[in-house]
């Protein structure tokens, strides 16, 4: 049966999985405005900071907006983002009021858990492709296993 602190828990661990994609959307957008003016090289961390702070203003959609790619992702690119976007709006904006009463029973909290299920899967399968086209690998972390709400590719 599916209880109340497990649809808390899943639906924190999707929203945990919606702020590391705007993060590494972020990252990406840092790292290539930093060498777009050669921030690497000639230190200036008066720019550093306001890129910085322009990109942590920017919603998840304008984030998406502000990346290239070449012809050949975008348009995957663009259909998973989108998903992630939506769905973790839906998750921040409405999941409980669409839900309402449902809370109230096993039957109800069983279509919450899987709705929520299905949100972190669309979440990881963004997460997937941000990690690959930032070119990072999560294999090579220290830390150990990552948690299995966590995607590992």
């Amino acid at each position: 049966m599916t209880t109340l602190e497990t649809i808390y828990q899943k639906f924190g661990e999707t929203a945990d999985a919606a702020q590391i994609l705007e993060n590494e959307i972020g990252n990406i957008l840092m790292q290539a405005a930093a060498h777009a003016e050669n921030l690497i090289e000639v230190k200036n961390p008066g720019r550093a900071r306001e890129i910085m702070d322009r990109i942590n203003r920017m919603t998840l959609g304008q984030l998406f907006r502000s990346m290239t790619f070449d012809d050949q992702v975008r348009t995957t690119a663009e259909e998973l983002i989108q998903r992630a976007l939506l769905e973790r709006n839906r998750l921040s904006h409405s999941f409980f009021r669409e839900h309402n009463l449902r809370r109230n029973s096993a039957e109800g909290r069983a279509k919450m858990l899987e709705d929520l299920l299905r949100m972190h899967k669309v979440m990881q399968d963004a997460l997937e492709l941000i990690f690959q086209i930032s070119g990072t690998d999560l294999t090579e972390f220290e830390t150990g296993p990552l948690p299995s709400h966590h995607l590992q590719i």
